[in-house]
């Protein structure tokens, strides 16, 4: 975030400087009372739209989504084209390797049309996926498959998950070191099988990105290793990637998804993302109105009691009249004074 300072000075040799500030009671007031709410604007707005220098970790909550298009070429199985949407369920513990630790519960649907010469075939893949709440580091996933009548359920869990470095800073670079498990259940067949992966992850400075669910400022993150390369756009607006594009070399051509459509809330409470449906910059411009219209109250308030205070109180009746001596009767008027 960046700094904000405010210098304010007043000469003491300059007269006119000071009897420019030698207002009334009241505009004395009224003038702090604009200083302030100005100050005020600046604040806010610094707080609730930073220039953003990285990328901070997301907060999921249940009920977030995000909904991608997919294609793919992979040989020998052709192209494929389709949609991956995954849906926060809630928060779980998980333990792994020992490690005991937070994660979201993520709901996966996939469907892909994949297209082989002159066929094609329509692939149905449902799963469940946990993401560590400290990093978002991919834990543990399992899918279930379903192609041409035969079922097949697959988990895969990374020992340890491999970490990210939050927030995403330009520059920054750093290497995972990991086990990925995997357990193939297909009916009578099963089977496990162990990889060990070394990848190097680098941080690319903020840039903007057009997908169909609109123009967004990422953080690029490269994750490269063993021939394969994935490229993630990372954006704290939408807390979650909009774009990615992956190589292999099995691949024929790169591996994409883009962001579609999204539904992301950061929580309630905090000044800089969502308090009851409002923007950051819709609240800030709220409380200062809310704060001019209080404060502007309280000087009428004030003036109103002092020209209250300046009124002379009524003449009590006969304040004036000399005493009546005790030989005047009752309606007698007194005579003049010689």
């Amino acid at each position: 975030m960046g700094s904000l300072r405010l210098d304010m000075s007043v000469s003491a040799n300059d007269n006119r400087s000071r009897r420019s500030l030698d207002l009334p009671p009241g505009s004395k007031v009224l003038a702090w009372v604009v200083v302030v709410i100005s100050v005020s604007v600046f604040v806010l707005l610094a707080v609730a739209a930073p220039t953003r220098a990285s990328t901070a970790l997301p907060k999921w909550n249940a009920g977030d989504y995000w909904s991608y298009d997919l294609t793919a070429n992979a040989a020998p199985y052709g192209s494929s084209s389709g949609s991956w949407r995954m849906d926060v369920v809630g928060t779980e513990s998980l333990t792994i390797g020992g490690s005991m630790f937070n994660a979201y519960h993520v709901k996966d649907n996939v469907s892909m049309t994949v297209t082989y010469g002159s066929s094609t075939a329509t692939i149905t893949v449902k799963g469940d996926s946990w993401y560590r709440t400290s990093d978002l580091a991919e834990a543990k996933q399992v899918v279930a498959f379903n192609f041409g009548g035969a079922s097949s359920t697959t988990t895969t869990t990374n020992i340890p998950p491999p970490s990210y470095q939050w927030p995403l800073s330009a520059g920054a670079s750093w290497s995972q070191s990991y086990e990925i498990k995997t357990f193939l259940d297909y009916g009578s067949l099963t089977a496990t099988t162990f990889a060990n992966v070394t990848k190097t992850v680098t941080v690319e400075a903020d840039t903007s990105i057009t997908v169909p669910a609109g123009t967004f400022t990422v953080n690029r993150v490269t994750e490269s290793g063993g021939g394969n390369t994935t490229t993630s756009s990372w954006s704290e607006k939408a807390g979650n990637t909009v774009a990615r594009e992956s190589t292999s070399p099995s691949a024929l051509g790169p591996e994409s998804m883009k962001l579609k459509s999204y539904s992301y809330g950061t929580g309630t409470g905090t000044v800089g993302g969502l308090l009851l449906g409002l923007d950051s910059t819709t609240l800030a411009i709220l409380i200062v109105v809310a704060a001019a219209v209080i404060a502007v109250a309280a000087v009428g308030m004030r003036r109103r009691s002092r020209r209250k205070q300046q009124v002379p109180p009524p003449p009590t009746m006969g304040h004036d009249m000399p005493p009546a001596s005790s030989s005047q009767g009752p309606g007698e008027i007194p005579p003049p004074k010689p």
